[in-house]
């Protein structure tokens, strides 16, 4: 006899010996330090092999255990399974997952294991990292994509094609994985008739956020400031717009009629992207050298911009009747 629990609180109850002329049994559930039995509901006098008890409101973190006889004519003596604690013997179950597709990608929105209102999982719904399987319904060739959240962007997908995928979740704390869940299957959508030129004159609206934690963090999109419906293919905003931190970053194009899906995102890290503003510096001419004096980067106000890191220069310098240049550190 074995015990399972998969999903929210589903528990199972399996017999693994044949019927034979035998072919109803009955369970009680108890305590190991306590001798008081109770019937477990929906689990007497019956023909199957699997017990389902979830309906029984259980503390998952305490110790149970579980007894079973069969019945007929006569009935059997007791035979008891090992005591248990549900939460650490459960199984994860399968997710849900919603997908919507776009011309080169896939978007994948996951739900935790279990219902909102379910015991087994509710102090670990947010904690859940998710790892799925995809491959093109045309080919056996499979990719797998790891540490996932609750929505995952795929793209650089083929457009107009029929791609399918399972997902699994997993509980990292508690070193729990669960099983992977039905196969969902979705067709990319055909390109798109909207493009961006200047010649056009199409409009683009760009939008970032912070991603300072994983997650879906769809209501976190910011309007980047001076950078809605511009007319131009690029755009510059302010080195302060932001904090100091990771962003990504995404482009729609819109003609007025016909607005494009969302471009890949992209993501961007102020710290190791942000560009330099030119040192300040000075040089003063002695017999046979040159004396250069650096300093730190200024902005136009003449205030100095704040490192926090030291900063190295390189300085290049020529003959100007030659163009064999001399780089120093």
């Amino acid at each position: 006899m074995s015990f399972s629990a998969l999903g929210a609180l589903d528990f199972f109850m399996f017999a693994p010996f044949s019927k034979g002329n035998i072919n109803h049994f009955s369970f009680l559930i108890g305590q190991p330090e306590m001798d008081n039995w109770i019937k477990l509901p929906g689990c007497q006098n019956m023909t199957s092999t699997k017990c389902n008890f979830s309906s029984l409101k259980l503390n998952i973190y305490d110790e149970i255990k579980l007894r079973i006889r069969a019945e007929k004519e006569n009935t059997s003596s007791w035979c008891e399974v090992d005591s248990f604690t549900p939460f650490r013997k459960a199984q994860i179950g399968p997710p849900e997952v919603h997908l919507e597709a776009e011309d080169k990608a896939i978007v994948i929105y996951i739900s935790p294991p279990g219902t909102e209102d379910s015991v087994m999982w509710a102090l670990d719904r947010s904690s859940f990292t998710y790892s799925l399987v995809i491959w093109k319904n045309s080919s056996s060739v499979e990719e797998r994509i790891e540490n996932i959240y609750s929505r995952h962007k795929i793209s650089k997908l083929s457009p107009e094609t029929t791609y399918c995928l399972k997902v699994k979740a997993a509980l990292l704390t508690s070193r729990k994985i669960g099983v992977y869940g039905p196969v969902h299957c979705i067709k990319t959508t055909g390109k798109e008739g909207v493009e961006v030129t200047v010649s056009q004159n199409r409009t683009i609206a760009l939008h970032a956020f912070l991603k300072r934690k994983p997650g879906n963090h769809l209501y976190k999109w910011k309007q980047i400031p001076d950078c809605k419906n511009v007319t131009t293919t690029q755009c510059v905003f302010p080195q302060n717009t932001f904090q100091k931190g990771i962003y990504l970053l995404r482009v729609q194009a819109s003609d007025g009629n016909n607005t494009s899906f969302w471009s890949e995102e992209i993501k961007f890290d102020t710290e190791i992207q942000a560009s330099l503003l030119p040192p300040v510096f000075n040089i003063r001419s002695l017999s046979d050298s040159l004396h250069v004096s650096i300093g730190a980067p200024k902005w136009s106000e003449n205030k100095p911009v704040i490192q926090d890191y030291p900063l190295i220069y390189e300085i290049l310098f020529w003959e100007n009747t030659s163009k064999a240049e001399v780089k120093r550190l």
